[in-house]
C-alpha cells in the first residue's frame, strides 16, 4: 500500500463536492483541503492519496462546521476525491422569545429528529410547526438535539394523536395544535388554538419513568375523550 500510495494515479489532485443545496460547495472543498494539509504536516507518508487520506477527520470537520450536513459519501476516481453530501431538511422550528420584546423571537431549523442545524428567517403565519424553549443562549444548541430522541419522538407522536383526535371529534373541529413549549423541568406544554384565537394547553410529563410507548400513547389518547373535553371546556 505504501508503494501504491506514492503512484501518481492514486493521488488526490482535486476535490469535488456534490449534493449541496444550502451549504457552500467551495467552503467544503476548502475545509477538506485544509484537513488533509493539517494532517500531513508531521507525517512522512503523504495523506494526499486515495489509500491514506483522513476520511474520519474530514467527515467530523464537515459535520462540525456545517451542522446542516447529515451524511457524506466518499468516492475516488481519476485523481478526484468526490464527496456527496446529504443535507438535513427543515421539519420544525425551534424558537426563543425575546424576554425584552414578546413579539420578537429568534428561530432555528429542526430536522425530523429534533436536531438543530441552522438559523431560520422570520416567517409569518404557521409555515412550520414551532417548538419553543425557555430563555437561554439558543445558538449553543446548534449542532445538537433539543431533547433526546425518545422524548422528542413521544412529543411529536402525542401532537399527531391529539391533532387527529381533534379533527375527528366535535369538541374543537376547527382547532389545531400550534406549538410546544419545552421546559427545563422535564415538562412540555402543548398549545391548541381555535380560529377565534382562543387557546388551550396540555401539560406533558417527560420524566423517563413516565415516558409511554407508542401503543400506550394511542391507548391514552383514545381513552381521554371525557378528560380532554373537560380540559378544553374553557381556554386558559
Amino acid at each position: 500500500y505504501v508503494y501504491m500510495g506514492r503512484l501518481d494515479r492514486f493521488k488526490i489532485k482535486d476535490v469535488l463536492v456534490l449534493g449541496t443545496l444550502a451549504v457552500d460547495q467551495e467552503e467544503v472543498v476548502s475545509l477538506v483541503n485544509e484537513t488533509i494539509k493539517d494532517k500531513n504536516k508531521f507525517l512522512i507518508l503523504s495523506l494526499e492519496s486515495n489509500f491514506f487520506y483522513p476520511k474520519d477527520q474530514i467527515l467530523a470537520s464537515i459535520k462540525k462546521t456545517f451542522p446542516r450536513v447529515k451524511n457524506v459519501a466518499f468516492n475516488f476516481r481519476n485523481n478526484l476525491l468526490v464527496l456527496t453530501l446529504q443535507e438535513r431538511n427543515p421539519e420544525y422550528l425551534l424558537c426563543e422569545k425575546n424576554v425584552l420584546d414578546s413579539n420578537s423571537k429568534e428561530c432555528w431549523y429542526l430536522d425530523v429528529d429534533g436536531y438543530v442545524f441552522d438559523r431560520a428567517p422570520t416567517f409569518s403565519g404557521h409555515t412550520f410547526f414551532e417548538f419553543e424553549i425557555e430563555s437561554t443562549e439558543s445558538e449553543k444548541l446548534l449542532g445538537s438535539r433539543i431533547l433526546d430522541k425518545d422524548k422528542f419522538t413521544v412529543i411529536v407522536l402525542f401532537r399527531d394523536l391529539i391533532q387527529s383526535y381533534l379533527l375527528k371529534s366535535n369538541i374543537l373541529a376547527d382547532a389545531i395544535v400550534t406549538g410546544i413549549f419545552v421546559k427545563k423541568n422535564n415538562e412540555a406544554d402543548l398549545f391548541i388554538r381555535q380560529k377565534d384565537s382562543s387557546e388551550w394547553k396540555i401539560i406533558l410529563d417527560l420524566n423517563p419513568e413516565k415516558i409511554q410507548s407508542e401503543q400506550e400513547l394511542y391507548t391514552s389518547v383514545n381513552n381521554m375523550s371525557v378528560n380532554l373535553q373537560a380540559a378544553l371546556s374553557s381556554p386558559f
